[in-house]
């Protein structure tokens, strides 16, 4: 049975929530941000996963700003 916790994290000034969910057949976890559900990433450990999250979200908030 997989164990899913949740943790918050910031990007660019916002605050989201991320469930962790540990891989139990392959290792690893994957996080995925319940505020954007499409933004799911994978990560070695916990600490990998939640910061490939950071990182897409600020990339997005940066597109964001740039669109505008």
């Amino acid at each position: 049975m997989a164990i899913s916790k949740e943790k918050t994290v910031k990007a660019d000034d916002h605050f989201f929530t991320a469930v962790l969910t540990s891989d139990i057949e392959d290792g690893g976890y994957t996080v995925q941000c319940q505020e954007i559900p499409a933004a799911t990433f994978q990560g070695e450990t916990e600490q990998e996963a939640l910061d490939n999250i950071i990182e897409v979200l600020e990339e997005h908030f940066e597109y964001e700003k740039r669109r505008a």
